[in-house]
């Protein structure tokens, strides 16, 4: 049976295509999911979060006197077609981070 691929090794490379999208996926949104957890942990003010993930797309304040952002990234994959990720933040009044959430847009 030379010549010809097993099944065994056909599965194999679907296998591994299959991971390679996910990884790809994983690390698209994956860098920003890190940072705001981290961020969150260590009190970042709106200034931090700008230095790193640029000017909110939108932002409102609320009466409480809370800032909420919002910050939406289109991102191409190589195998996963087309990703759409928003991320909102809540700042306290002291322009502390002290809530995100990631959603599918």
């Amino acid at each position: 049976m030379t010549g010809r691929p097993t099944r065994k090794l056909v599965i194999s490379i679907v296998c591994a295509l299959v991971l390679q999208g996910c990884g790809h996926y994983f690390h698209l949104a994956g860098w920003r999911v890190g940072y705001l957890q981290d961020a969150l942990k260590k009190n970042a003010v709106q200034d931090d979060v700008v230095k790193r993930l640029g000017p909110a797309h939108s932002s409102q304040t609320l009466s409480n006197g809370q800032d909420v952002w919002a910050y939406r990234y289109m991102e191409r994959g190589y195998s996963v077609g087309n990703s759409c990720y928003e991320y909102i933040l809540t700042f306290d009044k002291e322009k502390v981070l002290r809530n995100w959430k990631g959603l599918d847009c």
